[in-house]
């Protein structure tokens, strides 16, 4: 059964569209910078200005036309700040490029980054003689990193070691270029200065948790199929369909000859091996249970082995078999190997209490 995982289309189109539209708003010179730089600082003052008047003044006294020279003065401070934004977001797609592979869309870095330079355009201080890009560069790069940080695993790890996984990813990438094959974790200690068992558990974080609900294609012999990836995993535990009925038949054989004994001999054959689903007793537990001594109980649990392992001293007519799905011929004796092979045997916790 060959298994090809089902991939939702890249949105390359997007992408492509968008890198499009940014491209046709042309780039800032310094001076351009420093000018919009300034009036978006004069709009956040007007913003805050026109604000705590209109919280304090009365309306009848207000300065209408101060008022309105207030609301001109951050209404273009919002132009300056939108203009410097897209002007920039170019820079923004080139860092966010350095951070693919990472386990967040190309697009989802974007927009991460993109509320990185806003954040650089609120705080940027055109007075300290800086380059804008220089600037932005480090909000817009601890932007993504905080979102790859966040979001790009299922189960969350710290920061450091997200960062020490991405350096083994690129060490990983640069052997494999080197080498033309992926590189063993010897080799790849060597060349990131990480220990050999620190690289298998860095690799073992970089490992992303996996939908079983992700759709899959699975050839059965019919040609492909559409079905979930949990569909596909054998479960290690499940009974095999072969031995699930095997062990009902035996179920069924037992219970059928525990019927030809007594009913004090079918409940401490039951008692003493668990047959009933419960665990396990030791002989004086029985005992108690029937008013009896534990080698009284020893006396009768052989006994009724006896019976079961002579099928014509237990009662039962001549020529009495029961068949195993496998062929195997299951008589009173191969039944009571059945019920020794349920329970504990020789020097179990049962034996030993006794």
């Amino acid at each position: 059964m060959s298994i090809v995982e089902s991939r939702p289309p890249r949105p390359a189109d997007s992408v492509g569209a968008y890198l499009q539209e940014i491209g046709r708003v042309p780039l800032l010179t310094a001076h351009e910078e420093t000018n919009l730089a300034t009036r978006i600082e004069v709009g956040l003052l007007a913003a805050e200005r026109h604000a705590h008047l209109a919280r304090r003044a009365d309306p009848e006294t207000t300065d209408a036309t101060l008022e309105e020279e207030l609301h001109w003065l951050a209404a273009d401070g919002m132009r300056a700040m939108n203009h410097l934004i897209c002007a920039n977001l170019r820079l923004v797609v080139s860092v966010a490029r350095h951070f693919t592979e990472r386990g967040l869309d190309f697009l989802d870095l974007i927009q991460e980054g993109n509320l990185g330079l806003i954040k650089a355009v609120e705080r940027f201080d055109q007075t300290r003689g800086f380059k804008f890009s220089t600037y932005a560069t480090w909000w817009i790069r601890q932007a993504i990193q905080r979102a790859v940080v966040d979001q790009s695993r299922t189960i969350r790890l710290p920061t450091h070691q997200v960062e020490a996984v991405a350096v083994l990813l690129r060490v990983q990438q640069g052997v494999r270029l080197r080498l033309g094959r992926d590189g063993t974790a010897m080799e790849l200690s060597a060349a990131s200065g990480f220990t050999t068992r620190h690289v298998l558990w860095l690799l073992n974080q970089a490992r992303q948790p996996r939908s079983l609900d992700a759709p899959v294609w699975v050839n059965l012999g019919n040609g492909l199929e559409n079905v979930p990836f949990g569909d596909t995993i054998l479960d290690g535990q499940a009974l095999d369909p072969f031995d699930a009925v095997s062990r009902i038949l035996l179920r069924d054989s037992l219970a059928g000859d525990l019927a030809s004994l007594s009913d004090r001999e079918a409940n401490v054959l039951r008692m003493r091996f668990g047959l009933g689903g419960e665990a396990p007793k030791p002989r004086r537990e029985i005992g108690a249970h029937f008013g009896v001594s534990g080698d009284r109980v020893r006396q009768i649990e052989l006994k009724a082995l006896a019976r079961l392992r002579h099928p014509l001293a237990a009662g039962l007519p001549p020529g009495r078999e029961h068949q195993h799905p496998s062929g195997e011929i299951l008589d009173g004796e191969s039944i009571a190997r059945v019920a020794s092979q349920c329970c504990p045997g020789p020097g179990s916790r049962a034996d030993r209490a006794d």
